[in-house]
């Protein structure tokens, strides 16, 4: 039998098929050829004295900075399957399929703090992986405004979907994304690898949050028909 190509395919599953039965019927759908994640210029202060900029793989000074906060911030992460912001070299690799904001200080030219989101165009959706705040800049309610413009950020991408998935001890963390919208869907127990010291490791329980953008919860079934 001869291959059947990619094209063969797409045209198959674009026109050919007359009815999904294994979808449940939604308010809306949208074009499946037009799903597209687009980032809006990533700029913009907190307090006059943050600046909001994207990661670049060229940036090795600032590159430095996050990876050492990440180490400082976040150890659990070594030998897990985020490790890589542990380590400098890997970003350039990392920043292919990852975006990473990042707020400096323009007083002292210090990365205070970072936000690692990994967005899916598949799934039109962006993951908020994890954010780290330098202990010298903790305590002063930078995270959570932080946040709220990453948030903003996430929104205008295009994006349908937020997904969080957050420590059961990260209490803060879950208020902030509680105040932006953000539902609690499940706790995850031993979800997540999570590094112990010693060449050790455990398993850390997570919360997992979502919140839909742009409209996006006319795409899916009522609740009815889904418990039925």
């Amino acid at each position: 039998m001869k291959p059947i190509s990619d094209e063969e395919v797409i045209r198959e599953m674009m026109n050919g098929i007359p009815s999904h039965r294994n979808i449940c019927p939604s308010p809306e759908t949208r074009q499946m050829s037009k799903k597209k994640l687009s980032w809006p210029k990533i700029e913009g202060t907190i307090d006059d004295r943050f600046e909001m900029i994207a990661l670049e793989p060229t940036d090795s000074d600032t590159i430095e900075q996050t990876a050492r906060i990440y180490r400082i911030g976040f150890p659990e992460l070594f030998g897990g399957v985020y490790e890589d912001l542990h380590f400098p070299a890997r970003y350039r690799t990392l920043l292919e399929h990852m975006k990473i904001v990042v707020l400096r200080d323009m007083h002292q030219g210090r990365i205070a703090s970072a936000w690692t989101l990994a967005p899916s165009e598949a799934n039109m959706s962006i993951e908020f992986s994890l954010t780290v705040t330098d202990p010298e800049y903790r305590g002063r309610g930078l995270c959570r405004t932080f946040t709220r413009k990453v948030d903003g950020l996430v929104k205008e991408t295009g994006t349908e979907l937020g997904i969080v998935y957050c420590a059961t001890f990260h209490r803060t963390t879950q208020r902030v994304f509680e105040e932006l919208g953000f539902e609690k869907q499940a706790t995850l127990k031993g979800f997540i690898l999570a590094n112990a010291g010693g060449g050790e490791y455990t398993r850390d329980t997570v919360v997992m949050y979502t919140k839909f953008y742009n409209g996006a919860e006319k795409l899916c079934p009522t609740e009815t028909r889904v418990l039925e």
